[in-house]
């Protein structure tokens, strides 16, 4: 239980880095101080599905972004992605 509770939360609360950091919706002016997303890979290909996606600003603010603007599809893993380190943690771990 602790190891699905620890996966979980890597997979959740996913550290921003400063190269990822962007302006988007109609805060222009507010930084993200961080994102949570549902996604779920397919070790097999190497591929994922990005299902819901909501923003944290650093004043408290958050977005949930509308489903239809997430792309309905598998997407191939970029090996500099930190969904790649995390297919690679998921992939490889064999219950006990």
């Amino acid at each position: 239980m602790k190891q699905a509770m620890l996966l979980m939360l890597l997979l959740v609360c996913g550290a921003a880095r400063a190269e990822d950091w962007v302006s988007i919706g109609t805060q222009p002016d507010e930084w993200v101080d961080y994102a949570a997303s549902h996604v779920v890979v397919n070790c097999e290909n190497g591929t994922y599905w990005e299902d819901s996606l909501v923003w944290y600003y650093e004043n408290g603010d958050r977005l949930q972004v509308p489903a239809e603007q997430i792309p309905a599809q598998w997407t191939s893993i970029n090996p500099v992605k930190i969904v790649d380190q995390e297919m690679k943690f998921i992939c490889g771990w064999k219950p006990q």
